[in-house]
Parts: C-alpha cells; sequence; structure tokens
C-alpha cells in the first residue's frame, strides 16, 4: 500500500508543479493544458508520465529539445515520498488523505516562495480548509495518534480556532521585533528591490511576509497551539541555522531569506514526531 501511495503521489506531484508555474503567474491551473515552456507544444500523455517520462526523455522537450529542470522531477519524487510516509505514520485513513492533500499545498508553497517570495493565497486558504474540516470531523474520525497520549489533547474545533489565532499572532510580533533589529538590512533590500523594479514606490518591506503569517495560521488550525507552537519554533530554528550558513559564507548579501520554507519544514516535523517531542518537554518539567 505504500508503494501505491507513493505511486499517487507521484501523479499528484506532477499537478503540484503546474501549481509552481502558473500561481504565482495568475495562470489558471486548468487551462491552457501543460505544454513546454520554451516551445509551447502541447504536451502529449506520454510526456506526462510522473518520474518516467523525464528519465525517459532525458530530461529534455521532445519537441524542441530545450533542457527540462530537475525541479519537474524532484517534486513529483517528494510529493510521493510524502504520500508513502503519511500512509506508513497514519495508515489509510480520511485524515491521512486530507494530509496529503495538504502537504500537496504546502510543497507547492515551498517552491513559490523559493522561486517568487511569494506564497498565494489561494493555497493557505485550502490549509486553513483542511485543518478546519479535521477539526471538525472530530478526533475519533482521524488518526491525532500523535497527539493521543496523556497529557496532550487532539486537536479539536476549539484547538484548531485558537491555534489559528495564536500562532499568526506570535509570528506577527516576530515581525515587528524582526523589523527593528534589521532595519538596516531591510532598508538597503528595499533601496536594491527599488532599483531593480521589484518593489513599487512607496511600497515597503518587513522581516518576513503576510503570506508567512497566513502559514502559521494554517499550521495552528492543522496542530493546535502545543503542535504548532513545535512547528513554529522548529521553523525558527530552521530559518536561524540556515541564515547564519549563509552569512558565514558571505552568500546573504543583497539577498532577501524565504522563511515559508523553514516554516514548512517545521510544520513536517510536527506532523511526524511532535507528539514526541511535546511529550519530552512534559516530562522534563515534571523531572521525569
Amino acid at each position: 500500500m505504500a508503494f501505491i501511495a507513493f505511486i499517487f503521489g507521484t501523479v499528484v506531484g506532477s499537478f503540484v508543479n503546474v501549481l509552481i508555474y502558473r500561481l504565482p503567474k495568475g495562470i489558471s491551473v486548468v487551462a491552457p493544458p501543460s505544454h513546454c515552456p520554451a516551445c509551447g507544444h502541447r504536451l502529449e500523455p506520454m510526456d506526462l508520465v510522473p518520474l518516467l517520462s523525464y528519465l525517459w526523455l532525458g530530461h529534455k522537450c521532445r519537441y524542441c529539445c530545450a533542457p527540462v529542470s530537475w525541479r519537474y522531477f524532484g517534486v513529483e519524487a517528494l510529493t510521493g515520498a510524502v504520500f508513502a510516509l503519511v500512509y506508513y505514520r497514519f495508515g489509510a485513513t480520511v485524515d491521512a488523505g486530507l494530509l496529503c492533500v495538504l502537504f500537496a499545498c504546502l510543497i507547492a508553497a515551498f517552491f513559490t516562495d523559493v522561486d517568487q517570495y511569494i506564497i498565494p493565497d489561494s493555497l493557505n486558504a485550502a490549509g486553513l480548509i483542511i485543518g478546519f474540516a479535521r477539526a471538525v470531523a472530530g478526533p475519533d474520525a482521524f488518526s491525532t495518534r500523535w497527539l493521543s497520549e496523556p497529557g496532550v489533547q487532539p486537536v479539536t474545533v476549539l484547538g484548531a480556532l485558537a491555534g489559528a489565532a495564536v500562532l499568526p499572532g506570535l509570528l506577527y510580533l516576530m515581525i515587528l521585533l524582526g523589523n527593528v533589529m534589521f532595519r538596516r538590512q531591510i532598508a538597503e533590500q528595499e533601496s536594491q528591490w527599488a532599483n531593480e523594479g521589484i518593489l513599487e514606490e512607496g511600497e515597503r518591506l518587513d522581516a518576513m511576509g503576510m503570506g508567512d503569517v497566513k502559514l502559521a495560521a494554517v499550521m495552528g488550525a492543522n496542530l493546535g497551539i502545543a503542535g504548532g507552537l513545535v512547528a513554529l519554533l522548529t521553523g525558527v530554528f530552521i530559518g536561524a541555522v540556515f541564515g547564519l550558513a549563509l552569512k558565514a559564507m558571505k552568500r546573504l548579501e543583497g539577498h532577501a531569506i524565504p522563511f515559508g520554507p523553514a516554516l514548512i519544514i517545521g510544520f513536517s516535523v510536527s506532523v511526524f514526531v511532535g507528539g514526541d517531542v511535546i511529550r519530552w518537554y512534559l516530562n522534563l518539567l515534571a523531572g521525569g
């Protein structure tokens, strides 16, 4: 069954590639049909077989021989692997299916943020809907085993509402603090992007974007406050380590770092091992 989940995930991953390419450009994800970005030729079914078409065609377009980015193969493989992992961790449940859809949205958000510093509102909206759908159906209907141990409450409707309110509030406070701490770097980035035409006149940058705040609401709706805090703190830690590493390699100057990917990694950590982290912390507080 895990293999079937992987295969299905690669098919979904093919559509995730469409989302990554089209959503930031404001293009419909339904029409026009899939085509080569270089020559515009409509792709045939044999060109769209997940993973295999990329390998068979030697990562080139069949019609114009333009190179095809490794990203297409990587996203399909990653989505398949995540679907298989969700099945392995949570089984064949409704919750597992919803989590797979959520992770597909998050993978798309990961790469749109890396490419364009954008997390489309449609992806965040889908994540919120999924979170509340899971909560409304009730803990007994879903595999909330990662939070089902004594002392840790499963995510309920109230928990989802609280998480969706508290997590973005905490992240927004971090943004305000970051605006003070990094005001010089932000001003330099504003100047550079204004000269390059990326920022419109009068537009201002923050330490993080509002798309990240909305993503925090998605995390809170799906994880509640406790699991959401694990995701948020993990994401902040990953973002800080990555930023320090780039600074040490002198590759940070003049470049903004998208924070969405770090939050998404933190969310993934919390989904799969967040309960273990929470129980370890509670035992630590209890002196055990």
